[in-house]
């Protein structure tokens, strides 16, 4: 954190100061998701939620919002399908919440 005044030439613009805080930008590599909707043994046509942790390069969390995920839930009957029959397997809508905080909640209803 660090804090700023305004300055025109040598000259103080004001007295006052404003806190700033820097932050490393979000590194997809280092974020995890966590909670039950990530857990085997979910129920079909029922909602579930997980979280998203956005951390930054140094695997350090994020303390603020403002990330743009893109989630795709899938639904795989196998653990040892190819690529290709990844791309055919059903797919559904995943609900986005921006916590503010580094944190996103995922909410989403698992297909059948």
């Amino acid at each position: 954190e660090v804090e700023v005044r305004i300055k025109l030439g040598s000259r103080s613009f004001s007295n006052a100061a404003v806190p700033f805080k820097y932050f490393s930008v979000t590194d997809c590599a280092k974020t995890v998701a966590f909670g039950p909707g990530v857990l085997k043994g979910i129920v079909a046509n029922k909602s579930t939620v997980f979280v998203v942790q956005a951390k930054d390069k140094s695997s350090i969390d994020r303390v603020c919002g403002m990330d743009k995920f893109d989630v795709i839930i899938q639904k795989l009957s196998s653990a040892d399908l190819s690529n290709e029959d990844k791309k055919n397997c059903d797919t559904c809508l995943a609900s986005i919440k921006d916590i503010s905080d580094g944190t996103y909640t995922i909410e989403y209803i698992p297909p059948e």
